[in-house]
């Protein structure tokens, strides 16, 4: 880990599907809520500016999930890899869930299997969370759903952008994102 990010809160954005949008959807939020951070994608930490800002984000690809000493992780879903290496894979998400620190969280999807299994495995003083995918209303073009006890109302959002608006706030709430803000900001 570079030691420009030694004394950050370091949050692992990653999975096979949906983490680019769960990244931009958290760095916006972040954004309109002012809390100051720093985000990129992982090995681009050189073109960052990086200052003082207590919290570093990070989009992660497969290839570099332990190259940081995470204190939180957030993994949308695991899928069959392209290569065909499979248990590589899985056993890739693993070590970095493993080398979640005490009093760190992993953040991961209920329904999906693979995440379920890696995360919900007992470690010391690890937080485990987790968010499931929502039940959508349509009305017309707007998109009904809760994100825990309030609904959201969203223009032409389908099961796949909701799952990952549920993503996002999981990981948000351990930042201290109120649920009321979360809808605010996203509804504008």
């Amino acid at each position: 880990m570079p030691n420009k990010l030694a004394d950050k809160q370091l949050i692992i954005i990653t999975g096979s599907e949906g983490k680019q949008e769960v990244f931009e959807i958290v760095t916006h939020t972040l954004t309109r809520y002012q809390k100051p951070f720093i985000a990129f994608k992982a090995g681009e930490e050189d073109q960052a500016t990086i200052g003082n800002e207590p919290v570093v984000i990070i989009l992660c690809e497969e290839g570099d999930l332990i190259n940081y000493a995470h204190h939180i992780a957030l993994i949308t879903n695991i899928r069959d890899t392209k290569d065909g290496n499979f248990d590589t894979h899985v056993r890739n998400y693993e070590k970095m869930v493993d080398r979640t620190p005490k009093a760190g969280s992993v953040v991961y999807h209920e329904d999906d299997s693979l995440s379920t299994l890696i995360c919900k495995k007992e470690r010391a003083d690890v937080n485990a969370y987790s968010f499931s995918s929502p039940a959508i209303k349509h009305n017309g073009d707007e998109s009904i759903f809760k994100i825990e006890k309030e609904e959201v109302i969203l223009k032409d959002c389908d099961e796949s952008r909701a799952l990952n608006v549920k993503a996002a706030y999981a990981l948000l709430k351990i930042l201290r994102v109120t649920e009321k803000d979360f809808i605010n900001i996203l509804e504008k």
